[in-house]
């Protein structure tokens, strides 16, 4: 969970069904038009998303198809920076989380396993490159953006199946948020198998032969039954053998 205190360390709230959170920020932000807004940015790091909450602690939306986020940060305009540490990646979006660019090094020694970022007051972006042992710094961009567009990469492969993700995650059908089954974005068509098994090993739910995307999983076992409250392991793999493995928690 996230536990906020004032600044005489009372407890004020708490942000819960979280999955090892490693990166929280908080940041009054801009709006064109309008006055500055409150977001809380949560890196959920196990759940392999990272979540914008409004000050209210409402979540608005996730940026999902990451793999271990260990840290976010924002900037006062609203773009969003994260570290998609076992995808050897810094990635920027927009305050929408739409992808933007995204950073893995340069052309000699690329990053490896980033696990801190932040923004300094010259808006100059730091990297803790965790695995290389060192502290990398990216200058900030000039006004027309071109530092940037040197120093980040444009996305350059298409999304596979390595980027598959499923939602919602915690699925609580029981909750009233309209939660009535687990949907799979894949990135594929080509012939996808879908395994789920349960903490101790034991296969839930397989389906071979996947030709749409998203796959829509109803949340029931191969006997029809309705999946019981608990952590599963997806696995996912297509034609061209690459695979995906994702973990989902299901609450009654």
């Amino acid at each position: 969970r996230i536990a906020i205190f004032d600044y005489e360390g009372n407890l004020l709230a708490t942000i819960s069904n979280l999955d090892d959170p490693e990166g929280v920020f908080a940041l009054n932000h801009l709006q064109y038009p309008g006055p500055s807004q409150a977001s809380v940015y949560i890196a959920n790091t196990d759940d392999n998303i990272v979540t914008v909450y409004t000050s209210a602690l409402t979540p608005t939306f996730s940026i999902r198809g990451l793999d271990d986020p260990r840290a976010v940060y924002a900037d006062r305009k609203g773009y969003i920076y994260v570290s998609d540490t076992n995808h050897n990646k810094i990635k920027r979006y927009n305050r929408y989380g739409e992808l933007l660019m995204q950073y893995s090094g340069s052309c000699t020694t690329s990053l490896d396993k980033p696990v801190g970022i932040c923004l300094d007051n010259n808006g100059n972006l730091w990297i803790a490159d965790e695995e290389n042992d060192r502290i990398v710094k990216i200058g900030a961009p000039t006004v027309d953006e071109t530092m940037a567009m040197r120093m980040f990469s444009l996305p350059k492969a298409a999304p596979s199946i390595k980027d598959a993700y499923a939602f919602p995650v915690p699925f609580k059908p029981n909750s009233g948020l309209g939660h009535t089954a687990i949907s799979f974005k894949l990135y594929s068509t080509s012939n996808i198998l879908l395994r789920i098994y349960n903490i101790a090993g034991e296969l839930v739910f397989e389906q071979a032969g996947i030709t749409v995307d998203p796959y829509i999983w109803s949340v029931i076992n191969n006997w029809n039954e309705p999946v019981a409250s608990g952590v599963y392991i997806y696995f996912l793999t297509d034609d061209t053998k690459e695979r995906k493995i994702g973990k989902i928690m299901i609450i009654r």
